[in-house]
């Protein structure tokens, strides 16, 4: 293609400084050929704007009424900027998904950046803190919801009075007897339990044998798992919420994914006290897998002086509850053999998984 003589050439440098984003529609040459026409900076940017390149790159900058969303187009990419920077802020932009018509339907719905910011940080709290409710919903009415459903109700009172509805008449319509209650319950923990310790065998925190031994429970068991712990006992006997039980459940069988440690299933006493501690799923399993791993070492150390038994119910308060006084009877007995190894008596001990390794005796 031949050059554009000095006039033409000085209108395309003003075009492309002035218009920066014509860059980005691969129109180079329709625009020269334009210029070399004689077409005007304005005749340029009309026919620019007719063309099918800049329709589909700019959707939403014109209404369905015609009017115009944004004075320039640069303002039309600095508002798609800003929807991308939302994205990014939780991990839901794809640079090799991007489109602009990703963003024509927060144009269309009026939903600015902003907004879309704090529906995002709603819908993410949804998805936090939201368990306890879906799993309501469903054993108390057979109804599976989703975070997407809870979201849709939060923003939308039509579709919230809509979901009240339909859980009031399915509620109305069941009887809910204590078996339909117990298997639900049992549905709804196993699936708690089965995204926990897929997650914490993602993390090398549980074996994959001792994951299928759970997952692989008699259905019959895992019912009347559910319905003791239903019960509590105590002076203060009554029966768990929902939450209470699914939570309680949960925890015992995080607990005895670390049988093969020799860890018996925590106590619904014990649960409970977790429970009223604060401690969430991914805090008790590390804690058990911990406690499986220091066990015989702090039984070693135990013995040695004169402690008295490690038992399982200090290695809970210790390393699950993190309670201080268990915690502190247990730095108190590493220091103790730390101790030992830096004097002339004794020997010089480290912890290697659940075996006191004795490297050599001090000479100092």
């Amino acid at each position: 293609m031949a050059e554009l003589d000095p006039w033409g050439q000085t209108l395309l440098d003003s075009i492309r400084q002035t218009f920066p984003w014509m860059q980005i529609l691969g129109l180079e040459d329709f625009i020269v050929n334009l210029v070399r026409e004689g077409a005007t900076t304005e005749e340029i940017l009309a026919k620019v704007r007719q063309t099918q390149q800049y329709k589909a790159r700019f959707p939403g900058l014109v209404r369905a009424d015609g009017t115009r969303r944004f004075a320039t187009e640069a303002e039309y990419l600095a508002e798609e900027e800003k929807y991308r920077e939302v994205l990014r802020k939780y991990n839901m932009w794809d640079p090799n998904q991007d489109s602009p018509f990703d963003y024509l339907a927060f144009l269309d719905s009026g939903i600015s950046p902003e907004q879309l910011d704090q529906r995002l940080t709603l819908y993410r709290a949804l998805e936090r803190g939201s368990q306890d409710v879906r799993d309501a919903f469903y054993v108390y009415a057979g109804m599976r919801i989703t975070v997407d459903d809870l979201f849709q109700a939060v923003v939308s009172p039509e579709f919230r009075q809509r979901m009240i509805s339909t859980y009031d008449e399915a509620v109305a319509k069941q009887k809910l007897d204590y078996e339909t209650f117990i298997t639900r319950a049992t549905e709804r923990g196993l699936e708690r339990v089965a995204e926990t310790l897929r997650q914490m065998q993602t993390l090398g925190l549980v074996t994959g044998a001792a994951v299928s031994q759970v997952m692989n429970l008699d259905p019959d068991f895992a019912r009347e798992m559910m319905g003791a712990l239903f019960q509590t006992t105590g002076p203060d006997t009554r029966t768990l919420s929902v939450d209470e039980l699914l939570a309680a459940y949960e925890y015992a069988l995080i607990g005895s994914a670390a049988t093969e440690a020799g860890f018996e299933l925590p106590t619904r006493e014990r649960l409970e006290e977790f429970r009223s501690m604060g401690v969430d799923r991914a805090r008790a399993l590390r804690g058990y897998r911990l406690a499986a791993l220091r066990e015989a070492g702090l039984a070693s150390m135990a013995e040695r002086f004169n402690f008295g038994d490690v038992t399982q119910v200090l290695l809970e308060r210790a390393f699950v509850a993190n309670e201080a006084g268990a915690s502190a009877d247990v730095t108190r007995l590493f220091q103790q053999e730390s101790a030992l190894g830096r004097t002339g008596l004794g020997f010089n001990r480290t912890l290697e998984g659940n075996r006191v390794v004795q490297q050599g005796r001090s000479l100092r």
